[in-house]
Parts: structure tokens; C-alpha cells; sequence
């Protein structure tokens, strides 16, 4: 499947059709991940609360820097 490029107002983008958007199980408002493979991308729906969860990780890490380290 290809896409174009697209001028959308002072950016650019891609449409993809509701094919794709189906299958991916996206809808609008939904935030897609591409994470790069040994053949190109795969495109995913971001996890809902990813960001909540790795700030909530980093505040962990900041704070048990001393025993993560020993851990290694």
C-alpha cells in the first residue's frame, strides 16, 4: 500500500485509508507509533497511557538510581 505526501494546512501528512485504520484498530484522536524493523516500519496504536507509564518508570529510576545500579 502507498501513500502520498500531502500539504494539510501548514504541514504535511498522509492519508490512510479506513482500511488500514481498521486493521490497525485506530480512530480519530488515536496517536500512532512507527517503530523501524529490518524491512522498513511497523505502525501500531501508541498504548493510552504509555506516557503516564514512563514518566511514573523515570520517577523510580531518579529515585532507586543507587539500587538499579547495583543490580547490574
Amino acid at each position: 500500500m502507498q501513500r502520498k505526501i500531502v500539504k494539510i494546512g501548514d504541514g504535511l501528512g498522509i492519508i490512510l485509508p479506513r482500511k488500514l485504520l481498521s486493521h490497525l484498530k485506530a480512530s480519530v484522536g488515536d496517536t500512532l507509533v512507527a517503530t523501524p524493523t529490518g524491512e522498513g516500519f511497523e505502525l501500531a496504536v501508541a498504548e493510552a497511557n504509555l506516557d503516564h507509564q514512563m514518566a511514573a518508570a523515570r520517577d523510580v529510576m531518579v529515585k532507586r538510581k543507587k539500587a538499579l545500579t547495583e543490580l547490574k
